[in-house]
């Protein structure tokens, strides 16, 4: 049986609510913002100075516009890192617990850390953070993606903050761009490729308790 579990799912999926569920019935841990927090102890900075990269609430043009900052050099290397489409140079310092600077490439290099740490102690679900594309070498992993149409998604946001309609959708538009955003800057990747996952899943006409048993059968038979 996997002991991974990686879950990339779009906003008003039910993709949390199913990772809730699974995290209990397994007995494993579930890990979302807590790779903030872990990676922000790493770095010796505020959360809010991590989160500020997280997918959640990404923003392309301001990472773009953070690329024309130079880092002030301290003790480490220069290396090239591919940064929206073009090549940055960029500095690293020799430990990665350097206080001196929180960039892009300190940012990867200890989500990587984070999350590779994780799936090395196994009985894990991961959700979001490119997951899926840092763990893709990793026989023990199991990526799955969850998604419903945008009407549900609509409907399951209104009902669960309160919001019009327009709102909504609004809403979920944003986190979508976010999150293809993420993927792309960071890992160059579609969010949307299907073949970044063993498993998607269209929770529309899915229950909680199906989706749950396809997902666990297909942890162990994958």
């Amino acid at each position: 049986m996997k002991k991974v579990l990686t879950l990339s799912r779009e906003l008003g999926s039910g993709g949390i609510a199913l990772a809730q569920s699974l995290s209990r019935q397994l007995g494993w841990k579930l890990i979302d913002k807590e790779v903030i927090s872990e990676v922000a102890q790493l770095a010796q900075c505020s959360e809010k100075e991590i989160a500020k990269f997280d997918q959640e609430e990404f923003d392309r043009l301001k990472m773009l516009f953070n690329d024309l900052s130079f880092p002030v050099p301290g003790s480490g290397m220069m290396f090239p890192f591919v940064a929206g489409g073009y090549m940055e140079p960029y500095w690293l310092p020799s430990s990665v617990t350097d206080p001196l600077l929180v960039d892009e490439s300190k940012y990867l290099q200890l989500t990587k850390t984070v999350i590779q740490t994780l799936a090395d102690k196994g009985n894990v679900i991961i959700v979001g953070r490119g997951g899926a594309v840092l763990l893709a070498d990793n026989p023990d992993a199991f990526h799955l993606r969850v998604v419903a149409p945008m009407d549900r998604r609509i409907k399951q946001l209104m009902e669960v903050s309160s919001i019009s309609e327009n709102e909504a959708k609004q809403s979920l538009l944003k986190r979508d761009k976010a999150s293809a955003d993420y993927l792309k800057y960071f890992y160059h990747m579609d969010w949307n490729n299907p073949l970044l996952y063993h498993l998607v899943l269209n929770t529309e006409n899915l229950t909680l308790d199906k989706a749950e048993e396809i997902i666990i059968h297909s942890l162990k038979t994958a």
